[in-house]
């Protein structure tokens, strides 16, 4: 198990940028923020909010809920927690109507 903060996080993103054909400076400018955040993010220095890590992911071309998921298992494994995180939906129950 990693214990080095967010490195699955860092990969994912430094994959998605490559995969999309940005540099850090064109990714930064799509995401409002600076290279050397992006910089940061990709090598695991600079951590990112849940809300920034979905925003990342749709504007990169990501799945927002394989980044979200990533995210809090880096987390866990930080703390040296293990953990099976799932942000699978959740199927709809309907319960039946009263006097039905």
């Amino acid at each position: 198990m990693s214990r080095e903060p967010l490195t699955r996080v860092a990969r994912e993103v430094a994959r998605l940028r490559a995969e999309c054909g940005l540099t850090q400076a064109r990714a930064a400018a799509l995401l409002n923020v600076t290279s050397s955040n992006v910089s940061g993010v990709e090598l695991g220095t600079r951590r990112l909010s849940l809300e920034r890590v979905y925003h990342w992911a749709v504007v990169l071309g990501g799945d927002p809920r394989e980044l979200v998921e990533m995210l809090l298992q880096d987390r866990l494994d930080a703390r040296g927690l293990e953990f099976i995180v799932s942000v699978e939906p959740r199927a709809e129950r309907r319960l039946p109507r009263r006097g039905a």
